[in-house]
């Protein structure tokens, strides 16, 4: 069974410019690759996100996950992962460290939505602490650990997904498939085609052709 295409939304806000710092992100991508998933790219990401007046900020309100979902759906992905991480500095008491060292702890939590409706199909929670020269380095380390470590987020989120895809794709969901920049002859061969060859194909529709052809 072929891995869907995913767009992650992950706001990770630095504890020190509050600005999202996109580890999670990398980090997640970086795991889920190697699995065969494909991605919608950042720059693509981003352009979706403006015509919707989205940001990494608002996935925390009423509406994020139909609003993000659909900007995912925009974007050509069949999976949207999305969530928020809770920092804080922590106290080096206890610890066997340098006393110019910062602490952080990290909360993850992360659901995978179905775009095309905002169903979840899957969530995971983990928690994490670190240590570095700044407080922004410890962050850092304390999502690096929780994300990756042996049963870590990453591994646990990303196993959910393949078993759950694989029974969508297994138990007779309906998808809609739209072909676009196609000349009339090119759209008729291929409705002649899916009408009479292709199993499975319930309705198809003409919706108009490139402009020119």
């Amino acid at each position: 069974v072929g891995r869907p295409k995913v767009m992650i939304t992950v706001n990770d806000p630095s504890l020190v410019t509050k600005e999202p710092m996109g580890i999670m992100r990398t980090l997640l991508q970086s795991k889920m690759i190697d699995k065969e998933f494909q991605f919608v790219d950042e720059e693509q990401m981003k352009k979706v996100l403006a015509a919707r007046n989205l940001t990494l900020a608002k996935l925390a309100g009423k509406d994020a996950a139909n609003d993000f979902a659909a900007a995912a759906l925009d974007a050509g992905a069949q999976i949207l992962i999305t969530g928020n991480v809770a920092a804080s500095e922590q106290s080096l008491e206890g610890l066997d460290l340098p006393p110019n060292y910062k602490s952080a702890g990290v909360t993850m939590s992360l659901n995978v939505l179905y775009a095309a409706d905002a169903s979840i199909l899957a969530s995971e929670s983990k928690t994490g602490k670190g240590a570095g020269l700044d407080l922004e380095g410890a962050q850092k380390v304390a999502i690096g650990r929780a994300m990756t470590n042996k049963g870590g987020l990453a591994d646990s989120l990303i196993d959910k997904v393949i078993k759950q895809w694989d029974n969508m794709v297994n138990n007779g969901f309906e998808y809609t498939v739209v072909i676009v920049g196609v000349s009339e002859d090119e759209a008729d061969t291929i409705k002649d085609a899916l009408e009479k060859s292709t199993e499975g194909v319930k309705k198809v529709f003409d919706k108009g052709y490139e402009a020119g052809s």
